[in-house]
């Protein structure tokens, strides 16, 4: 992956962190386009990094990070885009560390070069709407890792910022929210495809049992566990100005949504938000791998 990602995006920003059948979401606000139909408008910054701690608990991190992205400048107008993808391994240090890496590395080889490059760079672009490229990468990990790493697992949670648009592919229980800068809440756009979420969907739970569920960390699917897989997609214009986190539940399992957004509206870089975040999981007990892809639009 490093070698196709370093000769195409050779003027590009990247950071990466190793430590560290499709179902439309309820939060899709546009019908689904490909590059052809995507409204290049937006010229502001963009500034975005990953974070990643192994926690206080665990010896090993079973989480990858990667962000790559970028500005190209063009006579009539500049495009911006970014891929982001979270993968939080499961089975034991070497099977999900494994898993979650590969997982990463094949769903960023199959949209960076098809999706991320001609969008910035005018080539050639597939005909195919973006979220069927996306759940089709996911669709390969899944494939990969149950081949090649039976009995292990892991979340993946992507993002394609492309403009004005972001979409999303995500299955398992990492998370996704879109923060307007200035607001009191976040707005989650990922399901949790766990145990307790569909308790809580059905009335069974509330979100209060849920926390203290003795089942709360199982998820009903994930990466590598079966060949039936459900992507959750949607696409969302995104805000002049704000916020687009993705994170592991070694964040948002242990820091509160009304505190993130706090974090956020206070922080004066992505870098200092990134930092502030990863040390308030650690500060309520750090009890997971932490990991975070933030990234800030101005």
């Amino acid at each position: 992956m490093r070698g196709i990602l370093n000769r195409v995006f050779s003027i590009l920003s990247r950071q990466e962190s190793n430590h560290i059948e499709s179902s439309s979401s309820e939060h899709s606000y546009v019908d689904d386009s490909n590059l052809d139909n995507i409204d290049n408008a937006r010229c502001g910054r963009l500034s975005f990094e990953s974070f990643t701690h192994k926690g206080r608990v665990r010896s090993q991190n079973e989480d990858s990070c990667v962000a790559i992205g970028g500005t190209s400048f063009g006579e009539q107008r500049n495009r911006q885009g970014a891929l982001f993808i979270l993968a939080d391994g499961m089975g034991g240090y070497e099977g999900g560390s494994r898993a979650s890496m590969r997982a990463s590395d094949i769903v960023s080889d199959r949209l960076a070069p098809s999706v991320l490059a001609p969008f910035l760079f005018g080539s050639q672009a597939p005909s195919d709407s973006i979220t069927d490229l996306m759940t089709q990468a996911v669709h390969d990990a899944n494939n990969t890792v149950r081949e090649e790493m039976q009995g292990s697992g892991t979340t993946v949670s992507t993002v394609l910022l492309l403009g004005d648009w972001m979409y999303l592919a995500h299955v398992g229980d990492s998370r996704v929210y879109i923060h307007v800068d200035g607001k009191k809440n976040l707005e989650l756009l990922s399901e949790d495809h766990s145990l307790v979420q569909r308790l809580i969907s059905t009335g069974q739970i509330d979100a209060d049992e849920a926390v203290l569920h003795p089942q709360r960390n199982v998820l009903y699917q994930a990466i590598g566990q079966d060949s039936r897989l459900s992507v959750q997609t949607l696409a969302k214009k995104v805000p002049e100005r704000g916020w687009i986190l993705l994170c592991s539940d070694g964040l948002w399992g242990h820091v509160k949504d009304d505190d993130i957004a706090f974090v956020l509206n206070d922080s004066n870089s992505v870098i200092d938000a990134g930092n502030r975040l990863v040390n308030l999981a650690l500060d309520a007990g750090g009890t997971d791998n932490i990991s975070v892809i933030l990234a800030h639009l101005t």
